[in-house]
């Protein structure tokens, strides 16, 4: 899909709704990964990782299909544990059978050690200017969902 200048590569693990896309959307969709054909500059999901069998082997698989400097950026449900201490009744609902993983700031510090990280909390796209920070620098957790952004090392 050509829009704005930019080339979409999309992946939907869904035939039906990847046939969707690519027939009543016109967007570039393709249901096996194995298809998907890089590198990127950037590789993007929203509440994506929470539902995979594995954040590690999904968040590797994205940073291998980047070209070097390229982004990889998500928002998935905050699971971190400012999050659960101070909204514990609405973490509660987010986590489970509905969401089995969830993404926190130690993990995504952790996995990213080393590399341009930046992360916070949003809700929904309003004040994600503000919520970005680089490293765990005045780290604000306290929205519902984790936003993170990671360049690939050059």
């Amino acid at each position: 899909m050509q829009n704005a200048g930019f080339r979409v590569t999309a992946f939907e693990i869904s035939e039906p709704r990847c046939r969707f896309a690519r027939e009543k959307l016109g967007v570039d969709a393709v249901a096996n990964s194995s298809e998907i054909k890089g590198p990127f500059d950037v590789a993007f999901s929203a509440h994506v990782l929470e539902h995979v069998d594995s954040v590690q082997s999904a968040l590797d698989t994205q940073m291998g299909l980047l070209r070097p400097g390229g982004w990889l950026v998500g928002i998935s449900p905050n699971g971190s544990l400012s999050y659960r201490k101070m909204h514990f009744a609405n973490f509660h609902r987010l986590w489970g059978l509905v969401h089995p993983q969830l993404l926190d700031d130690e993990f995504l510090l952790n996995k990213f050690s080393g590399m341009d990280l930046r992360m916070g909390s949003i809700a929904g796209l309003d004040g994600i200017e503000e919520s970005l920070v680089k490293g765990n620098q005045n780290l604000n957790l306290h929205r519902w969902e984790l936003f993170f952004a990671v360049r690939k090392p050059i």
